[in-house]
C-alpha cells in the first residue's frame, strides 16, 4: 500500500492527534445514546478524511506515472505489505473477516452501520484500522511518541476531570441509567460507562507516569502528576475489577520490560538503568495511597471498593455470574457457526435463541450487545476466521513491540515500555469486557507507533512535488459524499429517536418515521411506531378510525419482523396486533393468525418470561384459556418466584367467573417478585379491584383500585374499577346490593 504525503506539518498528524484528543472527551445530548454514537461519528470523520488524503496521493501518482506503471506500482506495494508491514497486512485480513462476516450476517446493514448500544460494526473496524495505517506513516520517533500521549492525555484529563465532579456530586447534569453498586455512584466520566472509564484511565497511566518522570520542568511534572493523580482516584471510583486488575497488568509490564530497554554498551551487556522509573512507580504509589485514603473516607464508597474487591476471585459475585452465562451463548454460537460466526456485530440479534432461564433470572429482560469477553465474542461473530485473524494481530502487535525493546534506538526502546504496558492493559480489560472507541483508538495509535520505529529512516519522508489540485477537489469530494451514508444518516436517525421520546404520540410517530428512514436496518424503531398505532387504535372510539390505526401498527409491526426476525419480543408484538384486529372483526382466521404468530415468539425466546407473560394475556382476550393457562405455568415453573405468572392466572380465573380463585391468586402474585416492572404490576392491582368488585367487597376494592393507580395515574381500567367501587360504597348506605352495576374487565390495558 502506497502511504498518503507527510510533512512536518502532516494534515495525517493532525487528524491523528485530534481523534486521540478528542474521541475520549466527547458526548452529546442531543442524540438517543449519548457517548459511543458521537465519539463513532467523529473517528468515521476523522477516517474519511485520511482516506481523503491517501486518495490525493494516488491520484497525483495515477497523473504523473500514468496508468499502466501506477497499477503495476500499486499491486507491488501491496505484495510488498506483509514483508514491510506485517502487522498492517494482519489488520487488514481482519477487517477482511469483518467483511465476510457483515455479507454472512443475518442483517448485513447493521453489521455495517452497527448494532444499536453497540455501533461497532464494519465501519468502525476500518475507521479504526486507518489510525493504525495513521500512526504507522509518521516517524517512529520520540518526538511523535510524546505527539500522541500529549493528545491522548488532553482527552484523558477531559473524562477524569469530569469523573471527579460526579464523585463530588458536582454534576451540572443529569443523567439516566447509572450504574450503582453497594449504593456507591459509579463514575462513568465522558465514556458513558464506568468500565470504559477505568480501562482507558489504566491504559493512560504507564503513559503519564512516564512523561511525569521525563519531564524537563517542575512546572509539566506536576501538571502530568496532577493527571495521573486525578486518573487514579477516577478509576477506583469506577469499582471496575477488569480496569483495576488491567491497571495491575500495567504495572508489572513497566517493571518486567524495563530491563529489555536498559541501555548497552559495545558488547552488549546492559548497563545500569536509571533509577527515574523506580521513583516514578515509587510517586504513582505514594498517590494512590492518598487516593485511595481519599475513596475510603468517602460514605458508602470505601465499602462498595473492598466489597468489590472481594469479588475479584469470586465466581458467586453477581457480574461474574451475568458473564459466565453470556460466555456460554458466545461459545454456543461460536459451535453453531464455526467459519463465519453469527455476523458481525449480531451478537444481540441471535442472543434470545441462545438465552437461558439462569440467565434470566440473573439479568431480567437484558439482552447483552457483547460477549463481554473480546476474544470470545470475535469468535462468536466472526468465526474461526476472525478469531484466527485477530490472533494473528496480537502475536505481531507483540513482535513488534518486542523488536523495539530489544533492537531499537535507546530512547526508543526506553518509551516502549510504557506503549507495551498500555497494550497489555488494553489486552487484559478486554478479557472482561470488550473494545469501545475510545480504547480502539489510542491501541491502534500505540500499534502503529511501534510498527514505524522499525522503518528505516527516510522512507516516511515527504513527497517533494504538491499534488494537483483536481485531486484535492475529487478525493475531498468523494470524502464528503461518503458521510452521507457513514456519518449524516446513522446521526440523523438518533437525533430523531432521542426527539421521539417525548411529546403527544402523533409526534412521537413522526419522530420514529423519521429515524426509521434514516436507519431501515434497526427494527426497534418500527416496533416502536406498531406500539404507538397500538395505542391510538385501543383510545379510539370509531370502530372505522380504529381499524385504519390497526392497519398502521400491523403494517409496522411487520416491517420490524422483517428486519429482525429472530426477536421474540417483535413477534409478541405483531400478535398482540393481529388479536386486536381479530376482537374488532371478529374473524376466526385474524384470530388463528394471532395465536400463530404468538408461537412464532415463544418458539424464539423461550426463556423470556415477558414474552410468556404478554402471549398469556392475549391468549386470554382471544378466549383461549387453556393456552394461557399452560404458559402461566410454565413461567411459574421457570421463575416460581415471579409475581407474574400468577397475576396471569388470577386474570384467568376472573375471566372464567371463579371470582374467589382469582382474588386469592392475585393477592398472592402481588407478595411476588415484580422485578420492578410497572406495567403488569398495576394490571394486578387492578384485576383484583375488579374481582372484589364481583364479590362484592367494595371497600377492599376501592384500595386495589387506588393502588393500581398511585403506580399509574393514567391507567384507564383502574379508574373505572375505582369509579365503580366508589358507587357502590354510595348504593350501599341507603339499601343493600350485592353487586355493582356493570363489570370491568381483567385486561391489561
Amino acid at each position: 500500500m502506497s502511504r498518503p504525503p507527510v510533512s512536518r506539518r502532516s494534515p495525517v498528524e493532525a487528524v491523528l492527534l485530534a481523534l486521540l484528543a478528542m474521541v475520549p472527551a466527547l458526548f452529546f445530548r442531543g442524540t438517543a445514546e449519548k457517548f459511543e454514537v458521537p465519539k463513532v461519528a467523529l473517528l468515521v470523520t476523522g477516517a474519511l478524511a485520511l482516506a481523503a488524503v491517501w486518495l490525493v496521493a494516488e491520484l497525483a501518482a495515477l497523473a504523473r506515472e500514468g496508468p499502466g506503471r501506477w497499477i503495476t506500482g500499486a499491486l507491488s506495494r501491496l505484495g510488498a505489505l506483509p514483508r514491510q508491514d506485517p502487522l498492517g497486512g494482519a489488520i487488514l485480513i481482519y477487517v477482511a473477516s469483518a467483511a465476510a462476516s457483515t455479507v454472512a450476517s443475518p442483517n448485513p446493514r447493521l453489521s455495517v452501520w452497527g448494532a444499536p448500544e453497540s455501533t461497532a460494526g464494519l465501519r468502525t473496524a476500518v475507521a479504526t484500522a486507518a489510525v493504525y495505517f495513521a500512526a504507522r506513516s509518521r516517524p517512529g520517533t520520540p518526538r511523535t511518541f510524546d505527539r500522541i500521549v500529549l493528545a491522548a492525555a488532553l482527552g484523558a484529563a477531559a473524562a477524569a476531570g469530569y469523573a471527579l465532579v460526579q464523585l463530588a456530586g458536582l454534576d451540572p447534569l443529569t443523567w439516566g441509567r447509572l450504574a450503582v453498586f453497594g449504593g456507591a455512584f459509579r463514575v462513568f466520566g465522558t465514556l458513558g460507562h464506568p468500565n470504559f472509564l477505568g480501562a482507558y484511565l489504566a491504559m493512560m497511566l504507564p503513559l503519564s507516569i512516564d512523561r511525569a518522570m521525563r519531564a524537563r520542568s517542575t512546572t509539566v511534572r506536576v501538571a502530568w502528576l496532577a493527571l495521573v493523580a486525578g486518573s487514579l482516584v477516577a478509576l477506583a471510583a469506577t469499582l471496575s475489577r477488569g480496569a483495576w486488575l488491567a491497571l495491575v497488568a500495567a504495572a508489572v509490564a513497566l517493571l518486567a520490560l524495563r530491563p529489555l530497554a536498559a541501555a548497552r554498551d559495545e558488547k552488549g551487556k546492559a548497563l545500569r538503568p536509571s533509577p527515574t522509573l523506580g521513583r516514578a512507580l515509587g510517586v504513582a504509589a505514594a498517590v494512590a495511597a492518598v487516593a485511595g485514603a481519599f475513596l475510603v473516607a468517602r460514605p458508602g464508597l470505601g465499602r462498595s471498593l473492598a466489597t468489590r474487591v472481594r469479588e475479584i476471585a469470586s465466581i458467586r459475585a453477581p457480574s461474574t455470574q451475568s458473564r459466565l452465562h453470556i460466555w456460554g451463548a458466545g461459545l454456543r454460537m461460536a459451535a453453531d457457526h464455526p467459519v463465519l460466526g453469527v455476523g458481525l456485530d449480531a451478537f444481540a440479534v441471535v442472543f434470545p435463541a441462545y438465552r437461558t432461564a439462569d440467565y434470566w433470572r440473573t439479568e431480567w429482560g437484558g439482552t447483552p450487545t457483547k460477549a463481554h469477553n473480546e476474544a470470545l465474542h470475535i469468535v462468536a461473530t466472526q468465526g474461526a476466521v476472525g478469531g484466527i485473524a485477530a490472533l494473528l494481530v496480537i502475536l505481531l502487535a507483540a513482535r513488534e513491540a518486542w523488536r523495539t525493546l530489544r533492537r531499537g534506538p535507546t530512547a526508543t526502546r526506553r518509551l516502549a515500555v510504557p506503549a507495551a504496558a498500555a497494550l497489555i492493559a488494553f489486552a487484559v480489560q478486554d478479557l472482561a469486557s470488550f473494545t469501545v472507541v475510545s480504547l480502539g483508538v489510542l491501541a491502534a495509535a500505540l500499534a502503529g507507533w511501534l510498527a514505524a520505529t522499525g522503518v528505516p529512516k527516510g522512507s516516511n519522508a515527504a513527497r517533494s512535488r504538491p499534488p494537483p489540485r483536481w485531486a484535492i477537489v475529487v478525493a475531498g469530494g468523494l470524502a464528503v459524499l461518503a458521510m452521507g451514508p457513514l456519518v449524516v444518516r446513522p446521526w440523523r436517525a438518533q437525533a430523531a429517536e432521542q426527539r421521539s421520546r417525548a411529546g403527544a404520540s402523533s409526534e412521537r410517530a413522526r419522530w420514529l418515521t423519521t429515524a426509521e428512514s434514516a436507519a431501515p436496518w434497526d427494527a426497534r424503531y418500527a416496533a416502536r411506531l406498531a406500539q404507538i398505532h397500538l395505542d391510538e387504535a385501543r383510545a379510539e372510539p370509531v370502530t372505522g378510525a380504529r381499524g385504519a390505526r390497526l392497519d398502521q401498527a400491523l403494517a409496522a409491526a411487520r416491517r420490524a419482523v422483517a428486519i429482525e426476525p429472530q426477536n421474540g419480543s417483535y413477534w409478541t408484538g405483531l400478535g398482540e396486533i393481529q388479536a386486536e384486529r381479530a376482537r374488532l372483526t371478529g374473524s376466526v382466521a385474524a384470530a388463528a393468525e394471532a395465536r400463530g404468530t404468538l408461537g412464532q415468539a415463544i418458539g424464539r425466546d423461550s426463556a423470556n418470561a415477558q414474552i410468556l407473560d404478554r402471549a398469556g394475556y392475549v391468549l386470554v382476550q382471544l378466549g383461549r384459556y387453556a393456552d394461557a393457562r399452560a404458559l402461566a405455568l410454565r413461567s411459574a415453573s421457570l421463575y416460581p418466584d415471579l409475581g407474574q405468572p400468577l397475576g396471569l392466572l388470577g386474570a384467568i380465573a376472573l375471566e372464567q367467573r371463579r371470582y374467589a380463585d382469582g382474588v386469592d391468586t392475585l393477592r398472592l402474585a402481588l407478595h411476588r417478585d415484580w422485578r420492578n416492572e410497572i406495567v403488569p404490576r398495576v394490571s394486578a392491582w387492578s384485576n383484583l379491584a375488579a374481582g372484589l368488585l364481583s364479590l362484592g367487597s367494595y371497600r377492599e376494592a376501592r384500595d386495589a383500585a387506588r393502588e393500581a393507580l398511585r403506580l399509574d395515574p393514567a391507567h384507564a381500567g383502574a379508574k373505572d374499577n375505582l369509579a365503580l367501587a366508589e358507587r357502590a360504597l354510595e348504593t350501599a348506605r341507603h339499601f343493600e346490593t350485592r353487586r355493582p352495576p356493570g363489570g370491568p374487565s381483567p385486561f391489561r390495558r
